[in-house]
This record gives C-alpha cells, sequence and structure tokens, in this order.
C-alpha cells in the first residue's frame, strides 16, 4: 500500500476533504492507493463482513466501492471471489471488478455503493413510502443473487440489511459472501448457532426472510438462540395489515426446522408472487450441489436443541432402547409370533424404518443417467433395441424405437427420460394406506396403460433416452382413487395422483407428502389454504414444492361446494408427469 501525495482539496473517491473524514485508526488512513490505482476515500458502511470504503479507479477514472475484511484463508477468499469477479448479468449481486489479498485482509472492488446500505435506511427513516408488495419487490434481484451463488456451490451465510446496498439507480444488491463464519449477528439462522456444516440455500431464506420481516414489521426477529430456548415470534398481522400468503410465506422461511423451510429461494420467490424465472433456470445447478445435505437433513431431522430438548431427547433415547430390548427378548420368547404383534401394534413406526431402508437403496438409481454413444455397451444396448423394437418411427432429429413390456423388462434397462421418486409403487401405496388409515378400505387394483420407446438422437453423441411405464390404480370408497405411474423395471414412481374429497385430499398433502418428497413438508394450514383457493372458474393450481416435485391441484365439482366437489392432487417428478 502507498499514500498518494494530493495537497488539500476534494477527495475525488468520496468528495469529502480531509476535514471531513471520521477516520479512527483501524480504517485505511484517507488518499490510501491500493494496486496502484484504487484511491481510498471516506468509510461508507462497517458491518459484520468488514468495512466499506468509497473510492475512486484513477486508470479508469470511475468512482467504486472497497469492501475490505479479516480473511483467516487467503485462498478460500480469492477462491470465492473469483467466482463473484465478472458477474455483471447478475442484477441483484454488486458487480465485482477486482479482488486481492493483501497481509490478513482481503478486498473485494465494486460498483460505487456509497447510496447506503438498507440497515442505514431504515435507521434514518429514508426509506420512501411503499407498500408491503412494493417493499417486497425490492428483493427480487437480490434472491436471484442468491440463486446465482448457491448455484456456484456457494452459500451467502451472512445475509443482513447491512448487506443489501442501493446502487445508484436505487436497485437493492447484495454484497459479499461468507469467506470464514463470524460471530453471532442479527439475523443468523438455528442451525448456524451450533453446525455450520447444515447450512445450505435454507439459512439464507431464513436471513433474507429475516430481514423481510423487519422491513415489513419494523421489529426485529428474535435471536435464533433465543428463540431455540422459547420461541416468541409473531405473524406479522399482529402489527401491520399485510395479506395471509405474504405472511406464510415470509413465516415459513422463518421456520426453526430447516426442512420445514423453503428449500431454495425460488420457491420461497413463487410464494412471494414473485418472478422466480431466471433462479428457476439455476435450479438444477443448485438441487446438484445442494440436494444430497437437503435430504439428509429432511430424513435425519434436527441437529440443534435447547438444553430442555436435548434431555427430553436423551430420555426418550433411552426409552427407545429399553423398548428396544423389550422387544428382543420378547422375539426370542414368543418368535414371528411377538414380531407381528409389534409391527400391528405400531405400525407408523414400522412403515417409517421401512420408508428409511428404501430410500437408502433406492438414491442411486433415481437420477437420471443418460446413455450416448461414449457410454459403455451403447452399441449392445442400441442392437438389442433394434432386435426387440415391434414398431420403429424414424423423424428428421432421432428414432423412435417402440418396446413391448416383455422386452422392457427383458432388457433391465430402467427409464431415464425423466427423474423418479425414491419410493417404489408397493411402498408408496403401503405408505398411503397406513397414513391416510385406508389400508383395509382398498376394493380394487388395476394395471393399464403400458408406453413403452426409446428415443436414439440422430445429432451429436446420439443419446438414448428410455420410458417405459405404467399405472397402477387403486380404488376406494366414495369414488377415490389413487393412480399410480411407475417405470415397469424398477417399478420408481414417475407421479402420483390422488382423487378424493376435501379433508382427504389436505390429508394426504399433510402426510404422505413427506414420504414421497422428503425434501419438502406443508403444513395443514397451508395444505389448506392451497385447497381452500379452488373454485368452479379458478379450478386449478400448479408450483413446484423444491427441485425434485411439482405439485399440481385440479377443481372438479358441479356446484361451488368445496366440500362435495372432488378434487385431484398430483405429485410429479416434471410438468410432462402432470
Amino acid at each position: 500500500m502507498e499514500q498518494l501525495n494530493i495537497e488539500d482539496g476534494i477527495c475525488p473517491a468520496c468528495g469529502k476533504s480531509r476535514w471531513e473524514y471520521r477516520w479512527e485508526q483501524k480504517y485505511l488512513k484517507p488518499y490510501t492507493v491500493l494496486q496502484e490505482k484504487y484511491l481510498i476515500g471516506a468509510v461508507s458502511e462497517v458491518n459484520a463482513s468488514g468495512t466499506l470504503y468509497a473510492a475512486c479507479d484513477l486508470v479508469l477514472d470511475q468512482r467504486l466501492s472497497v469492501m475490505e475484511s479479516e480473511t483467516e484463508d487467503p485462498e478460500d477468499f480469492l477462491g470465492k471471489a473469483g467466482q463473484l469477479f465478472g458477474s455483471f448479468d447478475i442484477l441483484g449481486l454488486a458487480a465485482v471488478k477486482d479482488y486481492f489479498v493483501r497481509e490478513t485482509k482481503g478486498y473485494l472492488v465494486m460498483e460505487d455503493l456509497t447510496q447506503g446500505s438498507l440497515r442505514t435506511a431504515m435507521e434514518k427513516k429514508q426509506l420512501p413510502e411503499m407498500t408491503p408488495d412494493e417493499l417486497v419487490k425490492l428483493f427480487q434481484p437480490a434472491l436471484e443473487a442468491c440463486t446465482y451463488l448457491h448455484s456456484h456451490g456457494m452459500i451467502h451465510g451472512e445475509i443482513t440489511a447491512g448487506h443489501l446496498f442501493f446502487d445508484q439507480e436505487g436497485d437493492l444488491k447484495l454484497i459479499g459472501f461468507q469467506a470464514k463464519m463470524k460471530a453471532a449477528d442479527e439475523t443468523m439462522a438455528p442451525e448456524q448457532c451450533q453446525d455450520t456444516k447444515r447450512s445450505g440455500p435454507w439459512t439464507d431464506v431464513y436471513r433474507m426472510c429475516a430481514v423481510l420481516y423487519e422491513i415489513l414489521t419494523g421489529r426485529k426477529v428474535p435471536a435464533a438462540a433465543k428463540r431455540l430456548r422459547k420461541d416468541s415470534l409473531r405473524c406479522m398481522p399482529d402489527y401491520i395489515a399485510v395479506a395471509p400468503d405474504l405472511d406464510q410465506a415470509v413465516m415459513q422461511g422463518l421456520e426453526l426446522e430447516m426442512k420445514k423451510r423453503f428449500f431454495s429461494p425460488a420457491l420461497l420467490m413463487e410464494r412471494l408472487g414473485l418472478d422466480a424465472g431466471k433462479s428457476k433456470r439455476m435450479s438444477g445447478a443448485v438441487q446438484k450441489n445442494w440436494g444430497d445435505l437437503w435430504l439428509k437433513i429432511a430424513t435425519e431431522g434436527e441437529q440443534f436443541s435447547s438444553a430442555k430438548k436435548r434431555i427430553h431427547l436423551e430420555r426418550r433415547i433411552k426409552k427407545r432402547i429399553a423398548a428396544g430390548v423389550g422387544a428382543v427378548i420378547l422375539c426370542i420368547g414368543l418368535g414371528v409370533l411377538g414380531l407381528r404383534i409389534y409391527c400391528k401394534l405400531n405400525p407408523g413406526r414400522v412403515l417409517d424404518y421401512k420408508l428409511e431402508q428404501v430410500r437408502k437403496a433406492a438414491l442411486p438409481s433415481t437420477e437420471r443417467q443418460l446413455t450416448d454413444m461414449n457410454s459403455e455397451d451403447y452399441t449392445k444396448q442400441l442392437e438389442f433395441v433394434k432386435e426387440n423394437a415391434n414398431e420403429i418411427k424414424e423423424y428428421d432429429w432421432s428414432v423412435w424405437y417402440m418396446l413391448d413390456r416383455q422386452a422392457a423388462v427383458k432388457w433391465k434397462r430402467t427409464s431415464d427420460e425423466y427423474a423418479k421418486f425414491y419410493l417404489d409403487k408397493d411402498t408408496l401405496t403401503e405408505a398411503f394406506g397406513c397414513r391416510m388409515q385406508l389400508s383395509e378400505e382398498r376394493m380394487s387394483s388395476e394395471v393399464s396403460g403400458y408406453q413403452g420407446n426409446v428415443v436414439v438422437d440422430k445429432t451429436g453423441l446420439q443419446t438414448m433416452t428410455v420410458m417405459c411405464r405404467e399405472t397402477e390404480t387403486h380404488r376406494y370408497p366414495g369414488w377415490e382413487h389413487l393412480e399410480i405411474i411407475y417405470d415397469v423395471v424398477d417399478e420408481h414412481v414417475f407421479s402420483v395422483t390422488y382423487r378424493a374429497k376435501k379433508a382427504h385430499a389436505i390429508k394426504f398433502l399433510t402426510s404422505v407428502l413427506s414420504d414421497i418428497c422428503p425434501e419438502t413438508y406443508l403444513t395443514e394450514e397451508e395444505a389448506s389454504g392451497l385447497i381452500g383457493r379452488l373454485t368452479k372458474e379458478e379450478n386449478s393450481v400448479s408450483l413446484w414444492l423444491n427441485a425434485k416435485c411439482r405439485l399440481n391441484i385440479f377443481y372438479f365439482g358441479e356446484e361451488d361446494s368445496a366440500d362435495s366437489a372432488d378434487y385431484y392432487v398430483t405429485l410429479g417428478t416434471s410438468t410432462w408427469m402432470l
């Protein structure tokens, strides 16, 4: 570092004279020049990440901002900063024009952010008069910026009102990233209090919703550590008039349990009524980077708790151990009869155990694994298809081979045109019967609608995609039925549709949904809200619950009587399956 030899006057970086600086020993000295080109002016903001200075590029004659922060791991800082460098097309992310490390400090050279932070605007009451919907819309670019970070395997991890800055056009920008976990701050998510390895997009969702809650209500969300001891967070309508959908979205984002929050900002944006188009286009990369961790969290449960909850958990574990020992003794004494009695008396526990085993066994096989001419045994597989196809349709860009069911099963090649849920059809049917208490009520079952085709692309790597599926339908009293579309080879499920009256449709969403797709969860209030909005005129709703599961609900009734109408609730891994 060196100091620019400038006579007393106006600083080109911040427009202040020497006498106007409120300088402290811990700050860079006025007129310091970094990298032989960045003139440092006055301090603009100080937050948990570091110090933001007004600055000037002496070569390009441009006003800038420079963020200075302590870094214990220079390589980590440079690696993450490098991923942000040049990301000028992400509207809600402060553009990083340069980055470097000096001694123990890292520097981000960004666009001019001297208009100040959201925190400053809130404290000085400088925000213009805005409706709740207008305030929420202000956050859309910042939520898209979060999704961009998540798609690159990063989380911000430190989102506060002090990390959201206004640019010269008045748009809100997110600055910085989580280089190293620092001390507790105002919006820290519960999982950050004890186990940062479980942080992910859902962590940034919590922190962004904490900022939204404060800007809408004027009250801060209680600290996570305090909420874990005794949750005193109140719904927003206790303070201001907001739409129920807005309140539900923000409050879901602030759930203490990670699995009850939104998996990613894209899902939050949808619930907030914002345009999630850009974020959805990045959802594949987000799912790839964070899906496994989310699934682990959803299936293993939360790892943080208050002291009382830990004591309760220890007692519960001891009771289960004792119960387990008793069960072993019982089985030794009574053999198979004892085990059957236990299973009959505890169907929910038996099902939970079975679902966990099925889930572990199924995970590798439910992801799409496309085959092309570089794949092993490609030629052999293509020869089998040609020899066993009962019909061939050739188009300009592809060739379609139709396989009958017997050939598809003989081939043992699972479908890969679309992703599948981890459950096979029989386990899903069992889970449905147990959760809905309809196991003994099934009237009939039938299999129909087989379709088998293999599509080989004529271009590029001649990718081969397979879809061999059929439908199994189970009928129950009251014209209710469960329809499952599944792969004929491994029998894993593509989609499931349940036709039922209102009460059963809500129960299906709250009781069976998380068995089919453990990465997501709906409360009774949320399920009732989705069902309740449908009428004869507005008879359908469709949304992505997460990157793996799309929900569609269709209202069918001759009269505008919600209780007598039928609802078709469909869960699918793709829009085509709906």
